[in-house]
């Protein structure tokens, strides 16, 4: 079913119920140490979004990709693929209610054709355990991932550790210069694209990267204020070489002070190979993916 919307809204119709009175402890109390995949919640801590609809949201910074297709250098390439993974997990600051999950087999699509065009659908290809399937495709990227979130309950916190991965073929910036098709867009449905189907789907004419989500933590589930963080490790790999990039996110630690925390919040370590340029170069462009 196609739905047509003429007008974006910044809220829903009806406000949030508020959950004070509710407790989620008679719920969670037998599920310490197990899969929470296989627990009903009550549904005054669903969002009403379903989990396809909220991992089309990675996308919302999508025009870094085209960016990077552009980009002049590897280096540069590996800084803007780095902002774009790390500028969607800016979605889930304050967010810590939880979408519905799908049901086996439904997908969700969605059809970008303002400033950076690109078409997504999402579909659920397996039930216990979830797993979720995405295919995206830009001007010049093609973005695949499978999400399959191992969640536990670890009696004051919630735990989600994601086993899927994510695949992003992005054009090389010589096959771009020759391809025609640089200034129309065709996306993954439609007829009649032959040509435009040989000219950017050769292997030779794409680079390819590879990464796995961080973990996610809830906090404060059963008194307090709930807050999110991830933590871990993303290793942003690029398959036909050896270059990397790996983003350390360090859990929050109750015996930092303040003032270290906030001094550090923008803080880049790593091998500089330019100068100041590049460290002034990623720490604007990732201030203004997040701000």
């Amino acid at each position: 079913m196609a739905i047509d919307l003429t007008k974006s809204r910044r809220k829903l119709p009806s406000p949030m119920l508020d959950r004070s009175a509710y407790s989620i402890f008679s719920v969670l109390k037998q599920a310490i140490g197990k899969d929470l995949t296989r627990f009903s919640i009550p549904i005054i801590w669903n969002e009403p979004l379903s989990f396809l609809q909220r991992l089309s949201e990675c996308l919302e910074h999508s025009s870094l990709l085209d960016q990077a297709a552009l980009a002049d250098t590897p280096i540069e390439r590996f800084h803007l693929l780095t902002a774009f993974i790390v500028s969607h997990l800016s979605n889930h600051l304050e967010r810590t209610s939880k979408p519905f999950n799908p049901l086996l087999g439904e997908t969700f699509e969605l059809k970008n054709e303002k400033d950076a065009p690109f078409h997504f659908i999402a579909e659920q290809v397996c039930h216990h355990p979830p797993i979720s399937a995405m295919h995206a495709r830009g001007l010049n990227w093609i973005l695949t991932g499978n999400i399959q979130p191992v969640i536990k309950f670890h009696g004051t916190n919630v735990a989600a550790l994601d086993e899927g991965k994510w695949v992003l073929r992005i054009r090389k910036k010589s096959s771009i210069s020759r391809s025609s098709s640089q200034s129309s867009f065709h996306s993954c449905t439609e007829e009649n694209n032959e040509q435009y189907e040989e000219v950017n789907d050769q292997d030779n004419d794409y680079e390819e990267y590879t990464w796995k989500s961080p973990d996610v933590v809830v906090h404060n589930i059963l008194f307090g204020h709930l807050w999110c963080e991830f933590q871990g490790q993303i290793t942003l790999q690029h398959t036909q070489s050896n270059r990397r990039a790996v983003l350390t996110i360090k859990s929050h630690s109750w015996f930092a002070s303040q003032a270290t925390k906030a001094s550090e919040m923008f803080k880049f370590s790593g091998y500089i190979y330019d100068g100041i340029y590049i460290f002034d170069f990623f720490k604007i462009l990732v201030s203004d993916v997040i701000s």
